[in-house]
């Protein structure tokens, strides 16, 4: 799985991890206790050693399911990889935007969250910069579909082409602001604005 992984996701972001990445499995309670993970977390990567933990529950039953959680921390490692010290600079939204983006079909329950994101409150990206696992189970959801959606904007706005430009110019300014400036001619500001009146745009729209 993360052999296909390695070869679609470094195409897709246009880096290849240059060393092994471990990959440890533990109970579920040790998991979350060892790992340090939130309730709702299915997986982690921790970049200081760089690996992945996974809690062992379903494992090797629910091989669907464990295709996308390895691919999700997948990105995770390839980013961190990539950008080194400047990945504290790569918005939480985007990261976790693009590893639900390049993790596979998006799960139904992600697609049902999808079509009713405009019909609350949006929560700020700026808010969703830093670290969430002060999050409850359900902010941390709305999160995730939030920092899929606006990372999927991107996507379909300027394609994977530029979403490598942003990384790399990232990688060099450490700042969100400036690679968007620079390879996209749009401020943070600019682009959280009109990424929000799209989600509300679509929230109008009646259901099919």
């Amino acid at each position: 799985i993360l052999e296909e992984a390695y070869r679609e996701i470094g195409q897709a972001l246009g880096h290849f991890p240059s060393k092994p990445i471990p990959v440890v499995l533990l109970t579920t309670q040790r998991f979350h206790a060892e790992a340090g993970g939130p309730a709702w977390a299915d997986g982690l990567y921790e970049a200081f050693p760089s690996r992945i933990r996974l809690p062992s529950h379903g494992a090797l039953t629910d091989r669907a399911r464990l295709i996308q959680v390895l691919r999700h921390e997948f990105v995770h490692a390839a980013l961190a990889d990539y950008l080194g010290p400047s990945l504290s600079a790569l918005p939480t939204w985007m990261n976790e935007g693009l590893a639900m983006a390049l993790e596979g079909p998006a799960k139904p329950e992600v697609e049902r969250l999808l079509e009713a994101l405009g019909q609350a409150p949006l929560i700020p990206l700026t808010r969703l910069e830093g670290g969430w696992t002060g999050f409850s189970a359900e902010t941390a959801r709305q999160a995730y579909v939030e920092g899929y959606a606006a990372t999927r904007y991107l996507i379909d706005r300027a394609g994977m082409g530029q979403i490598r430009e942003v990384l790399a110019s990232l990688k060099q300014e450490r700042s969100m602001g400036l690679a968007l400036e620079r390879t996209l001619a749009i401020s943070y500001a600019q682009f959280q604005q009109q990424w929000a009146e799209q989600v509300q745009d679509k929230s109008r729209q009646p259901s099919s």
